[in-house]
């Protein structure tokens, strides 16, 4: 009986790890520990941007001809102020960019996910949203959703989502990719299944990586170099397409890390946490840990809004997906808000 309870509390470990890798939430230890690998974060708030805004930035476009009327669509589904929030539904924004050698300015979100903690119905749902979405970035004009966090940052993309997709966001974590490669390494890598067309198009950076591809369609064990260029992956088929090759491998890595022994697990944080900029205060971090002993137990949904895949047009050299704002609105409802309704922001 005691071995078994020892079981337990190893296996509750394991996935309080797994919710700091694959959901971007840090969760530390207690005392010296824990103030150690929360240091390593760097704490910045939702309105301070941090980095400036790259001058030959140039996203803001207009539409013409039958494309117009998607600005019409825009602009009533702006202004309508109502947003969906319950203070039992926690949204965090997960938000994966490649900053790359630069360091001036904000680069264009890869990723952007948002997980929502619905403490009513205790379910994690991960969502994600579409980089090339047409959308109003406050202050700049008309452009796909992953130009807001080029002109603003965090606090502009989250701005951004609320006043397109009406969901209010209740805190972010930003996670630089340079160090992607470097967890998936630690990890000792991913099996994932490919595709024939994915396999063709990642041949020659399986190649550099000494792994051959002969064999076609089928699983490969992935190293980070590998995993990274699979995620980026988009030009075979769609950026939504791609938004499922990351979810993909979010659930391998949280899959991978429930073996972790614990100094892989240090080891991660040491490489992860450094990585991540956050609008968590350390105390409300401190509560997550708190609160992940129930979360872990929770189901895990992914979807992507909107679930059914929109119209997409190319603008000069830019794939631009066109959203039906009233099907969007029909799929938050469905997926992160079930019998709530949206209202009326509250008093700042």
């Amino acid at each position: 009986m005691k071995k078994e309870k020892q079981s337990k509390k190893r296996k509750a470990l394991k996935t309080i790890l797994i919710i700091v890798l694959a959901f971007a939430v840090p969760l530390g230890s207690l005392g010296l520990i824990y103030n150690y690998y929360l240091s390593k974060i760097n704490f910045i708030g939702n309105e301070t941007t941090t980095l400036g805004v790259d001058p030959d930035l140039t996203d803001d476009f207009s539409l013409t001809g039958e494309d117009a009327s998607a600005d019409e669509g825009i602009d009533k589904n702006i202004s309508d102020n109502r947003l969906w929030y319950h203070d039992k539904i926690i949204n965090v924004l997960l938000i994966g960019c490649d900053q790359g050698s630069q360091k001036l300015y904000y680069p264009r979100s890869d990723a952007m996910i948002i997980v929502s903690l619905n403490k009513i119905n205790k379910k994690v749902n991960i969502v994600s949203l579409s980089r090339a979405a047409y959308v109003s970035i406050p202050g700049h004009g008309r452009a796909r959703l992953n130009a807001a966090y080029a002109y603003g940052g965090p606090a502009l993309l989250i701005d951004t989502i609320e006043l397109n997709y009406k969901v209010r966001i209740d805190h972010f974590a930003s996670v630089d990719f340079d160090g992607f490669k470097n967890i998936i390494d630690l990890l000792g890598g991913i099996d994932v299944h490919l595709t024939a067309a994915e396999v063709a198009y990642l041949d020659t950076v399986f190649a550099a990586e000494g792994v051959s591809v002969s064999k076609g369609a089928g699983t490969y064990h992935l190293n980070g170099t590998m995993a990274l260029a699979y995620v980026r992956t988009r030009a075979i088929d769609t950026d939504r397409a791609r938004t499922a090759r990351q979810r993909t491998v979010l659930t391998k890595i949280a899959q991978k890390a429930r073996n972790m022994s614990a100094s892989q697990a240090l080891r991660l944080l040491n490489e992860f946490l450094p990585l991540v900029s956050t609008d968590f205060t350390k105390a409300g971090l401190t509560g997550q840990l708190v609160a992940a002993l129930s979360y872990v137990r929770w189901p895990i949904s992914q979807a992507i809004i909107p679930s059914v895949a929109p119209s997409l047009i190319m603008v000069g050299k830019q794939e631009v997906l066109i959203l039906n704002w009233d099907v969007v609105k029909t799929d938050i409802h469905a997926i992160l808000y079930p019998g709530i309704e949206p209202k009326e922001p509250p008093a700042d």
